[in-house]
């Protein structure tokens, strides 16, 4: 079967993410204008969004990755690169992949070993019932004092 590039190739599954990708995303471009209005962006989110984006280009939701990297290109939302005289330089998200190789596209799920480790710590009301989407006592982002980090 013959390799398919733009983003209009909906038929089959590419097997490179960035050959999926519109060429203008690959393109350094400008600075994201909703930084300015919430201020810099943390390396802890850059790096969430660059595992999401790796998480959902391995399943089903693959269209949503290539949109998600799209966008995290546009607006210089993943995390840099430092040379060896400490400058910054931006990247794509192939970079990011082949300087990562130990990060699988399921690396995201390995956080639900934090759940283990905090149910030691600070037990649920229920055992075996928590979620990043609950409150309180259930939810993985509690803390000791029943409240939400």
């Amino acid at each position: 079967m013959p390799a398919r590039s733009g983003l209009g190739a909906a038929s089959a599954r590419p097997t490179r993410l960035a050959n999926t990708l519109a060429p203008a995303s690959r393109h350094k471009p400008a600075i994201a204008e909703a930084s300015s209005t919430r201020g810099p962006v943390r390396l802890m989110e850059l790096e969430l969004y660059f595992l999401i984006a790796r998480y959902l280009s391995a399943g089903l939701c693959w269209r949503a990755a290539q949109a998600l990297v799209h966008e995290l290109e546009q607006y210089q939302l993943l995390p840099k690169r430092l040379d060896w005289e400490g400058n910054a330089h931006n990247t794509s998200y192939e970079e990011l992949v082949s300087s990562n190789k130990h990060v699988a596209p399921d690396h995201l799920l390995y956080c639900r070993r934090i759940g283990a480790m905090l149910d030691k710590e600070i037990p649920p009301s229920i055992s075996r019932v928590t979620s990043l989407l609950t409150a309180a006592r259930q939810s993985l982002l509690r803390t000791a004092k029943g409240t939400l980090i």
